[in-house]
């Protein structure tokens, strides 16, 4: 089911609900029947219960700091201790999952036309995946390997996924499949899901990973061939659900069978969202979105605490993307997330650390 039809379903049950006052009736008597659905059984070891303190996630390898997603960059956070790993995955030619955002190289190495797809592994040596990487400073040191050291250049593409594993087996891992059934067709959206289930379960990684995709049908079909055995993050039908849910204080229904939801802080709604948005009764639709009126647009309004509440009594971790800005981060810390996904660690390493001399 695609995200547009789920929004429908979902907006058409609020409406019903909404239209009338014997509709609002039936809901307060149905929070008062109704069994509360009841939150995850076990630990799940992404959540943290420790106040002031989430995961530092550096996104995609600190792509601010680092050349993203390559061997270097996953060192260079490792070694400043941020252990948690948000990571892109893409299959090559020869079946290796390898740390790349999207499935051709233009955007990190400026060559155009060329698909990790029709890559093997060891082709990728011959491309510099750091040659459009530009540091704070605005410089752009990695742009020239030829004037470096072996052991520095060599590091400069991506990583395979075993290889981290073996090299952190003790950090954490937020893996999201980019072969999605859209992009990459259902056969090798297929292959790519099993050879992530293979070295999850070849290195023993099941209480360390997290499996993610915005594609519902992937995340669906990688928990049925894991048998549910593997944490998940929710897919984008889930997060949805999720968040209406919490708005309409309605989230006693949610079963999840996700571990995880990783949402956006601020994202716009396009105009095939747009008139949903609109036809909601006023106060449901202040609880989803904001409305900016310079810009004509709305944007999702999610980073709330009912909605961190919301997902910890359901034992989810709950996780934000892409911040990078000190004072929302500082904001997500007040509201007990788990963790926050940035391109500047070391601005909210600086942060936390604060927090804790506090």
């Amino acid at each position: 089911m695609s995200t547009l039809q789920t929004i429908k379903i979902i907006m058409k049950v609020i409406l019903i609900i909404t239209a009338s006052a014997a509709g609002l009736i039936l809901a307060v008597l149905l929070l008062n029947i109704l069994p509360v659905a009841p939150g995850g059984g076990g630990t799940n070891p992404m959540r943290v219960v420790e106040s002031g303190s989430a995961h530092i996630v550096p996104h995609g390898g600190a792509k601010e700091l680092f050349p993203e997603n390559t061997v270097y960059s996953y060192r260079q956070i490792y070694a400043r201790g941020w252990d948690t790993f948000e990571i892109d995955l893409v299959l090559t030619s020869d079946g290796v999952l390898v740390t790349h955002h999207d499935l051709d190289i233009e955007a990190t190495t400026g060559v155009e036309g060329v698909q990790l797809a029709d890559l093997q592994y060891s082709e990728l040596q011959n491309y510099n995946f750091a040659a459009n990487f530009v540091n704070p400073r605005g410089e752009r040191p990695f742009a020239d390997l030829s004037s470096l050291p072996d052991e520095i250049s060599d590091q400069m593409i991506p990583a395979r996924l075993e290889d981290l594993f073996q090299e952190f087996p003790d950090s954490y891992y937020i893996l999201e499949l980019k072969d999605t059934v859209d992009a990459s067709g259902s056969s090798r959206a297929e292959e790519a899901s099993a050879e992530l289930l293979t070295l999850i379960e070849k290195y023993s990684m099941q209480d360390r990973a997290i499996v993610a995709s915005f594609d519902d049908q992937v995340i669906r079909e990688f928990r049925e061939r894991s048998g549910g055995e593997i944490p998940t993050g929710a897919a984008t039908g889930e997060t949805l659900t999720l968040s209406v849910l919490s708005a309409l204080a309605l989230d006693f229904f949610l079963v999840p069978e996700y571990s995880a939801v990783m949402l956006p802080v601020k994202d716009r709604i396009y105009p095939a969202e747009r008139e949903i948005i609109e036809n909601l009764p006023a106060p449901l639709r202040r609880a989803l979105a904001s409305y900016d009126p310079d810009e004509d647009m709305y944007y999702t309004n999610l980073a709330n605490r009912r909605m961190v509440q919301d997902a910890h009594r359901k034992n989810l971790a709950v996780f934000y993307w892409t911040v990078n800005d000190p004072e929302t981060m500082k904001y997500l810390i007040d509201l007990g997330v788990d963790g926050i996904i940035t391109d500047r660690p070391d601005i909210l390493s600086e942060i936390l650390g604060t927090a804790a001399r506090d």
